[in-house]
């Protein structure tokens, strides 16, 4: 990049920042000037150290270098402005911006995004994951995305500044459910966004690298960050996921440290949050407002009822288990009910689907039953409609996970009008009590065996658990999505409009 157009790109960060920074009449002057950036850049800095405050320091570094700062850049420009002449003051943001530069998004046009709603939706956006966390989102953020104005932005490659979609990325996410091909974005398409006095939303669970600049975005900017809560799975259960997994967690809890609010998808989750938030005291913080928003559960389409009759008599019963193939999934368990249940001479086809985890003791399990014949299938990868007709043609599913703050797969099931065998404590359990589930101990396997072994056999019960899935109360994603917004977003929003139009 040449001198030249460095200069340019930095010239027009700071015009971006200067409303914000300047009064009108000092903005509108330093905006106008010819001779680079050299004026407009003393001007900020001798206004952010006239009324010092770190999200002033916070926003003149992210102009300057094009980047979000980390926690300790604002302390030390905070303390360095408080101290320093405006020279010393300009030699030190020009030196930081030398060395926190964003090189790769430099040339993208800035935008300040003021009193508004900005939702972070990366990894549904970008990498097109479709973990229980991502379909969420993509259920979420379209009913979203048609009653309520926001703006969606993703992490740069860099992960060090938030920029608008592709229109790629916004089919990813505002084309709901639907499977698209995944297709690679282009931070040269994008503009720059930099939240001010806004609500930043965290739909997802941030990545490590973006997990510090947005822990220093909500301590220090004077935006107001807000978060879905969905389980302390990596922190309370360790000894199950993989090392990374709680290491990208624990990032993720110094953001939590800071937020303002959680809206939490479940009696569990919501537990593990609130737990976590009351240690927060001891650091001298204040405790985010956690709320309990329960994930919904669709009542099932009228033509999948037609069908029930059938299926349940069907010679060769379909027995569907979702999940990741690791330890806190809990499959291995199912893989021996089946076993069981098969040497007992029951008639029956085992269907997994999910993808090998961190560490996998399923592969090996099923390498040894299919090769004793045994009719059982394995799926890693399913996409939207594999993964519904599935739950539409199998008898019962089993989803008995020891820790789980989502339970996605019982959702689903119950969704699909299948009746499901699930874990008697946690999330799954608050979803299944409310009817269509039998609930088992994942710790004693003999309770799995003989509720499988009851559902394979004893269709009145079969027909009983159907009936109590038309019978669960009426929920619709747009009734959650609406709830969220409610919660999360109006009780900050409001405000912080109402304190930004009175500084005006």
């Amino acid at each position: 990049m040449t001198a030249m157009r460095v200069e340019s790109a930095l010239v027009q960060r700071l015009s971006a920042v200067s409303p914000f920074l300047l009064d009108e009449s000092v903005a509108y002057t330093a905006g106008e000037q010819e001779d680079g950036a050299g004026s407009l850049l003393d001007a900020l800095v001798r206004s952010v150290s006239a009324e010092l405050t770190p999200a002033r320091v916070w926003l003149l570094c992210t102009a300057v270098a094009g980047s979000f700062p980390l926690a300790d850049h604002v302390r030390a420009g905070t303390r360095f402005f408080s101290i320093s002449s405006a020279l010393e003051a300009t030699t030190w943001i020009l030196d930081y911006g030398l060395m926190a530069a964003n090189t790769k998004a430099a040339d993208n046009p800035t935008r300040v995004v003021e009193g508004s709603v900005v939702v972070d939706v990366d990894q549904t956006a970008r990498h097109g994951a479709k973990t229980g966390i991502h379909r969420i989102v993509r259920q979420v953020v379209p009913q979203w995305s048609d009653t309520h104005e926001f703006v969606p932005v993703v992490w740069t490659e860099s992960a060090q500044a938030l920029r608008t979609l592709t229109p790629a990325e916004h089919h990813q996410v505002v084309g709901g459910e639907q499977d698209s091909p995944s297709t690679e974005s282009s931070e040269e398409e994008s503009v720059s966004v930099v939240p001010w006095r806004s609500v930043v939303v965290l739909p997802e669970v941030p990545l490590p690298d973006a997990c510090d600049r947005l822990a220093a975005m909500a301590q220090f900017s004077g935006n107001r960050v807000v978060a879905i809560g969905y389980d302390c799975v990596p922190a309370l259960s360790a000894d199950m996921v993989p090392a990374s997994e709680s290491n990208r967690f624990a990032h993720f809890l110094t953001v939590v440290k800071h937020t303002r609010r959680m809206a939490c998808i479940g009696a569990t989750s919501s537990t593990e949050f609130t737990g976590f938030a009351s240690a927060l005291e001891a650091q001298g913080l204040s405790e985010p407002v956690v709320r309990q928003i329960p994930l919904p559960v669709q009542a099932p389409l009228d033509d999948l009822r037609t069908g029930w009759e059938k299926t349940a008599h069907d010679e060769l019963p379909l027995v569907l288990s979702v999940g990741t193939f690791e330890p806190i999934t809990n499959q291995a368990s199912v893989l021996y009910a089946a076993e069981r249940l098969w040497r007992e001479g029951r008639c029956f086809e085992l269907l997994l689907i999910g993808g090998g985890g961190w560490t996998d003791p399923v592969s090996e399990t099923v390498g040894r039953l299919k090769r004793a014949g045994r009719p059982l299938r394995l799926v890693d990868k399913a996409t939207t409609a594999e993964l519904e007709a599935a739950y539409r043609q199998a008898k019962f599913t089993v989803f008995v996970s020891v820790h789980d703050g989502l339970g996605l797969p019982v959702v689903q099931s119950l969704e699909q009008g299948t009746p499901v065998i699930t874990t008697n404590y946690g999330s799954t359990a608050q979803i299944g009590g409310g009817g269509g589930a039998l609930l088992v101990d994942p710790d004693e396997e003999e309770e799995l065996v003989e509720a499988m072994g009851r559902l394979l056999v004893d269709d009145d019960l079969l027909m009983r658990l159907r009936r109590e899935i038309i019978e669960r109360p009426v929920q619709s994603w747009a009734d959650y999505a609406s709830e969220l917004w409610d919660a999360l977003v109006v009780p900050e929003l409001e405000p912080l409009v109402s304190e930004n139009r009175a500084q005006r």
